[in-house]
Formats: structure tokens, C-alpha cells, sequence
């Protein structure tokens, strides 16, 4: 009987500190479109959509509505470390050309 307190006991509290337990791993989570720095420096306004596809690839999202905005978000949680997002709009003009870039990166210590 005492055996099968002290496991219950034992399981219980493993389960309660999962997230702190040093030897289990935490495998790396990446979603989206891999949203390149350099790449992102290389956008400017007047470009084409044909040029911004070959420089960034095609967007994760594509509005019906809007039509004239181009989503590229990125997701990644690796293991222990903070969460790593970002999210890149462009804008399109009516002659699909370029009209602005909203760039948005962030940080996160959410590591659960």
C-alpha cells in the first residue's frame, strides 16, 4: 500500500513540474514562412508582386477581401528558449506594385 501511495505521489508531482524537469526534451515547433532580415531590407516601394514573390516566396496568407495585402508570418519555439514570431504585411498598390511594408517582430519567455 505505501508502494502504491509513494508511485502515485511520485507521478503526481512529475506531472506538476514537467515543464521544469532539465533532462526531458522539448522539441523545436517552427511554422510559417521563414521571414529572412535581409530579405525584408531588400523590399522597397515600387516593387512588383513578381519581384516580392521571387524575393520572399508566396504569402502564408491572402485575404479575398483584400486583395492588395500580402501576409508573411513566422512561428518558432525552440525547445527551452523564447518563442520567436513574426509577421510581415505588404502592401500592394492598384497597379500591384509595393505601397507600404509593416514589419513586426517579437519576442516572447513564454517557454511552456
Amino acid at each position: 500500500m505505501r508502494r502504491y501511495i509513494l508511485v502515485s505521489v511520485l507521478a503526481f508531482f512529475l506531472m506538476a513540474c514537467k515543464n521544469h524537469i532539465p533532462f526531458v526534451y522539448k522539441m523545436d515547433i517552427q511554422q510559417g514562412n521563414i521571414v529572412d532580415e535581409t530579405a525584408v531590407a531588400q523590399l522597397e516601394p515600387g516593387m512588383t508582386q513578381q519581384q516580392v514573390l521571387f524575393l520572399l516566396g508566396n504569402p502564408i496568407a491572402s485575404d479575398t477581401f483584400q486583395q492588395h495585402r500580402w501576409d508573411y508570418v513566422y512561428y518558432l519555439k525552440p525547445g527551452r528558449k523564447p518563442v520567436e514570431e513574426k509577421h510581415l504585411i505588404v502592401w500592394f498598390n492598384d497597379d500591384n506594385t509595393v505601397a507600404s511594408i509593416d514589419y513586426k517582430q517579437n519576442l516572447s519567455e513564454d517557454t511552456a
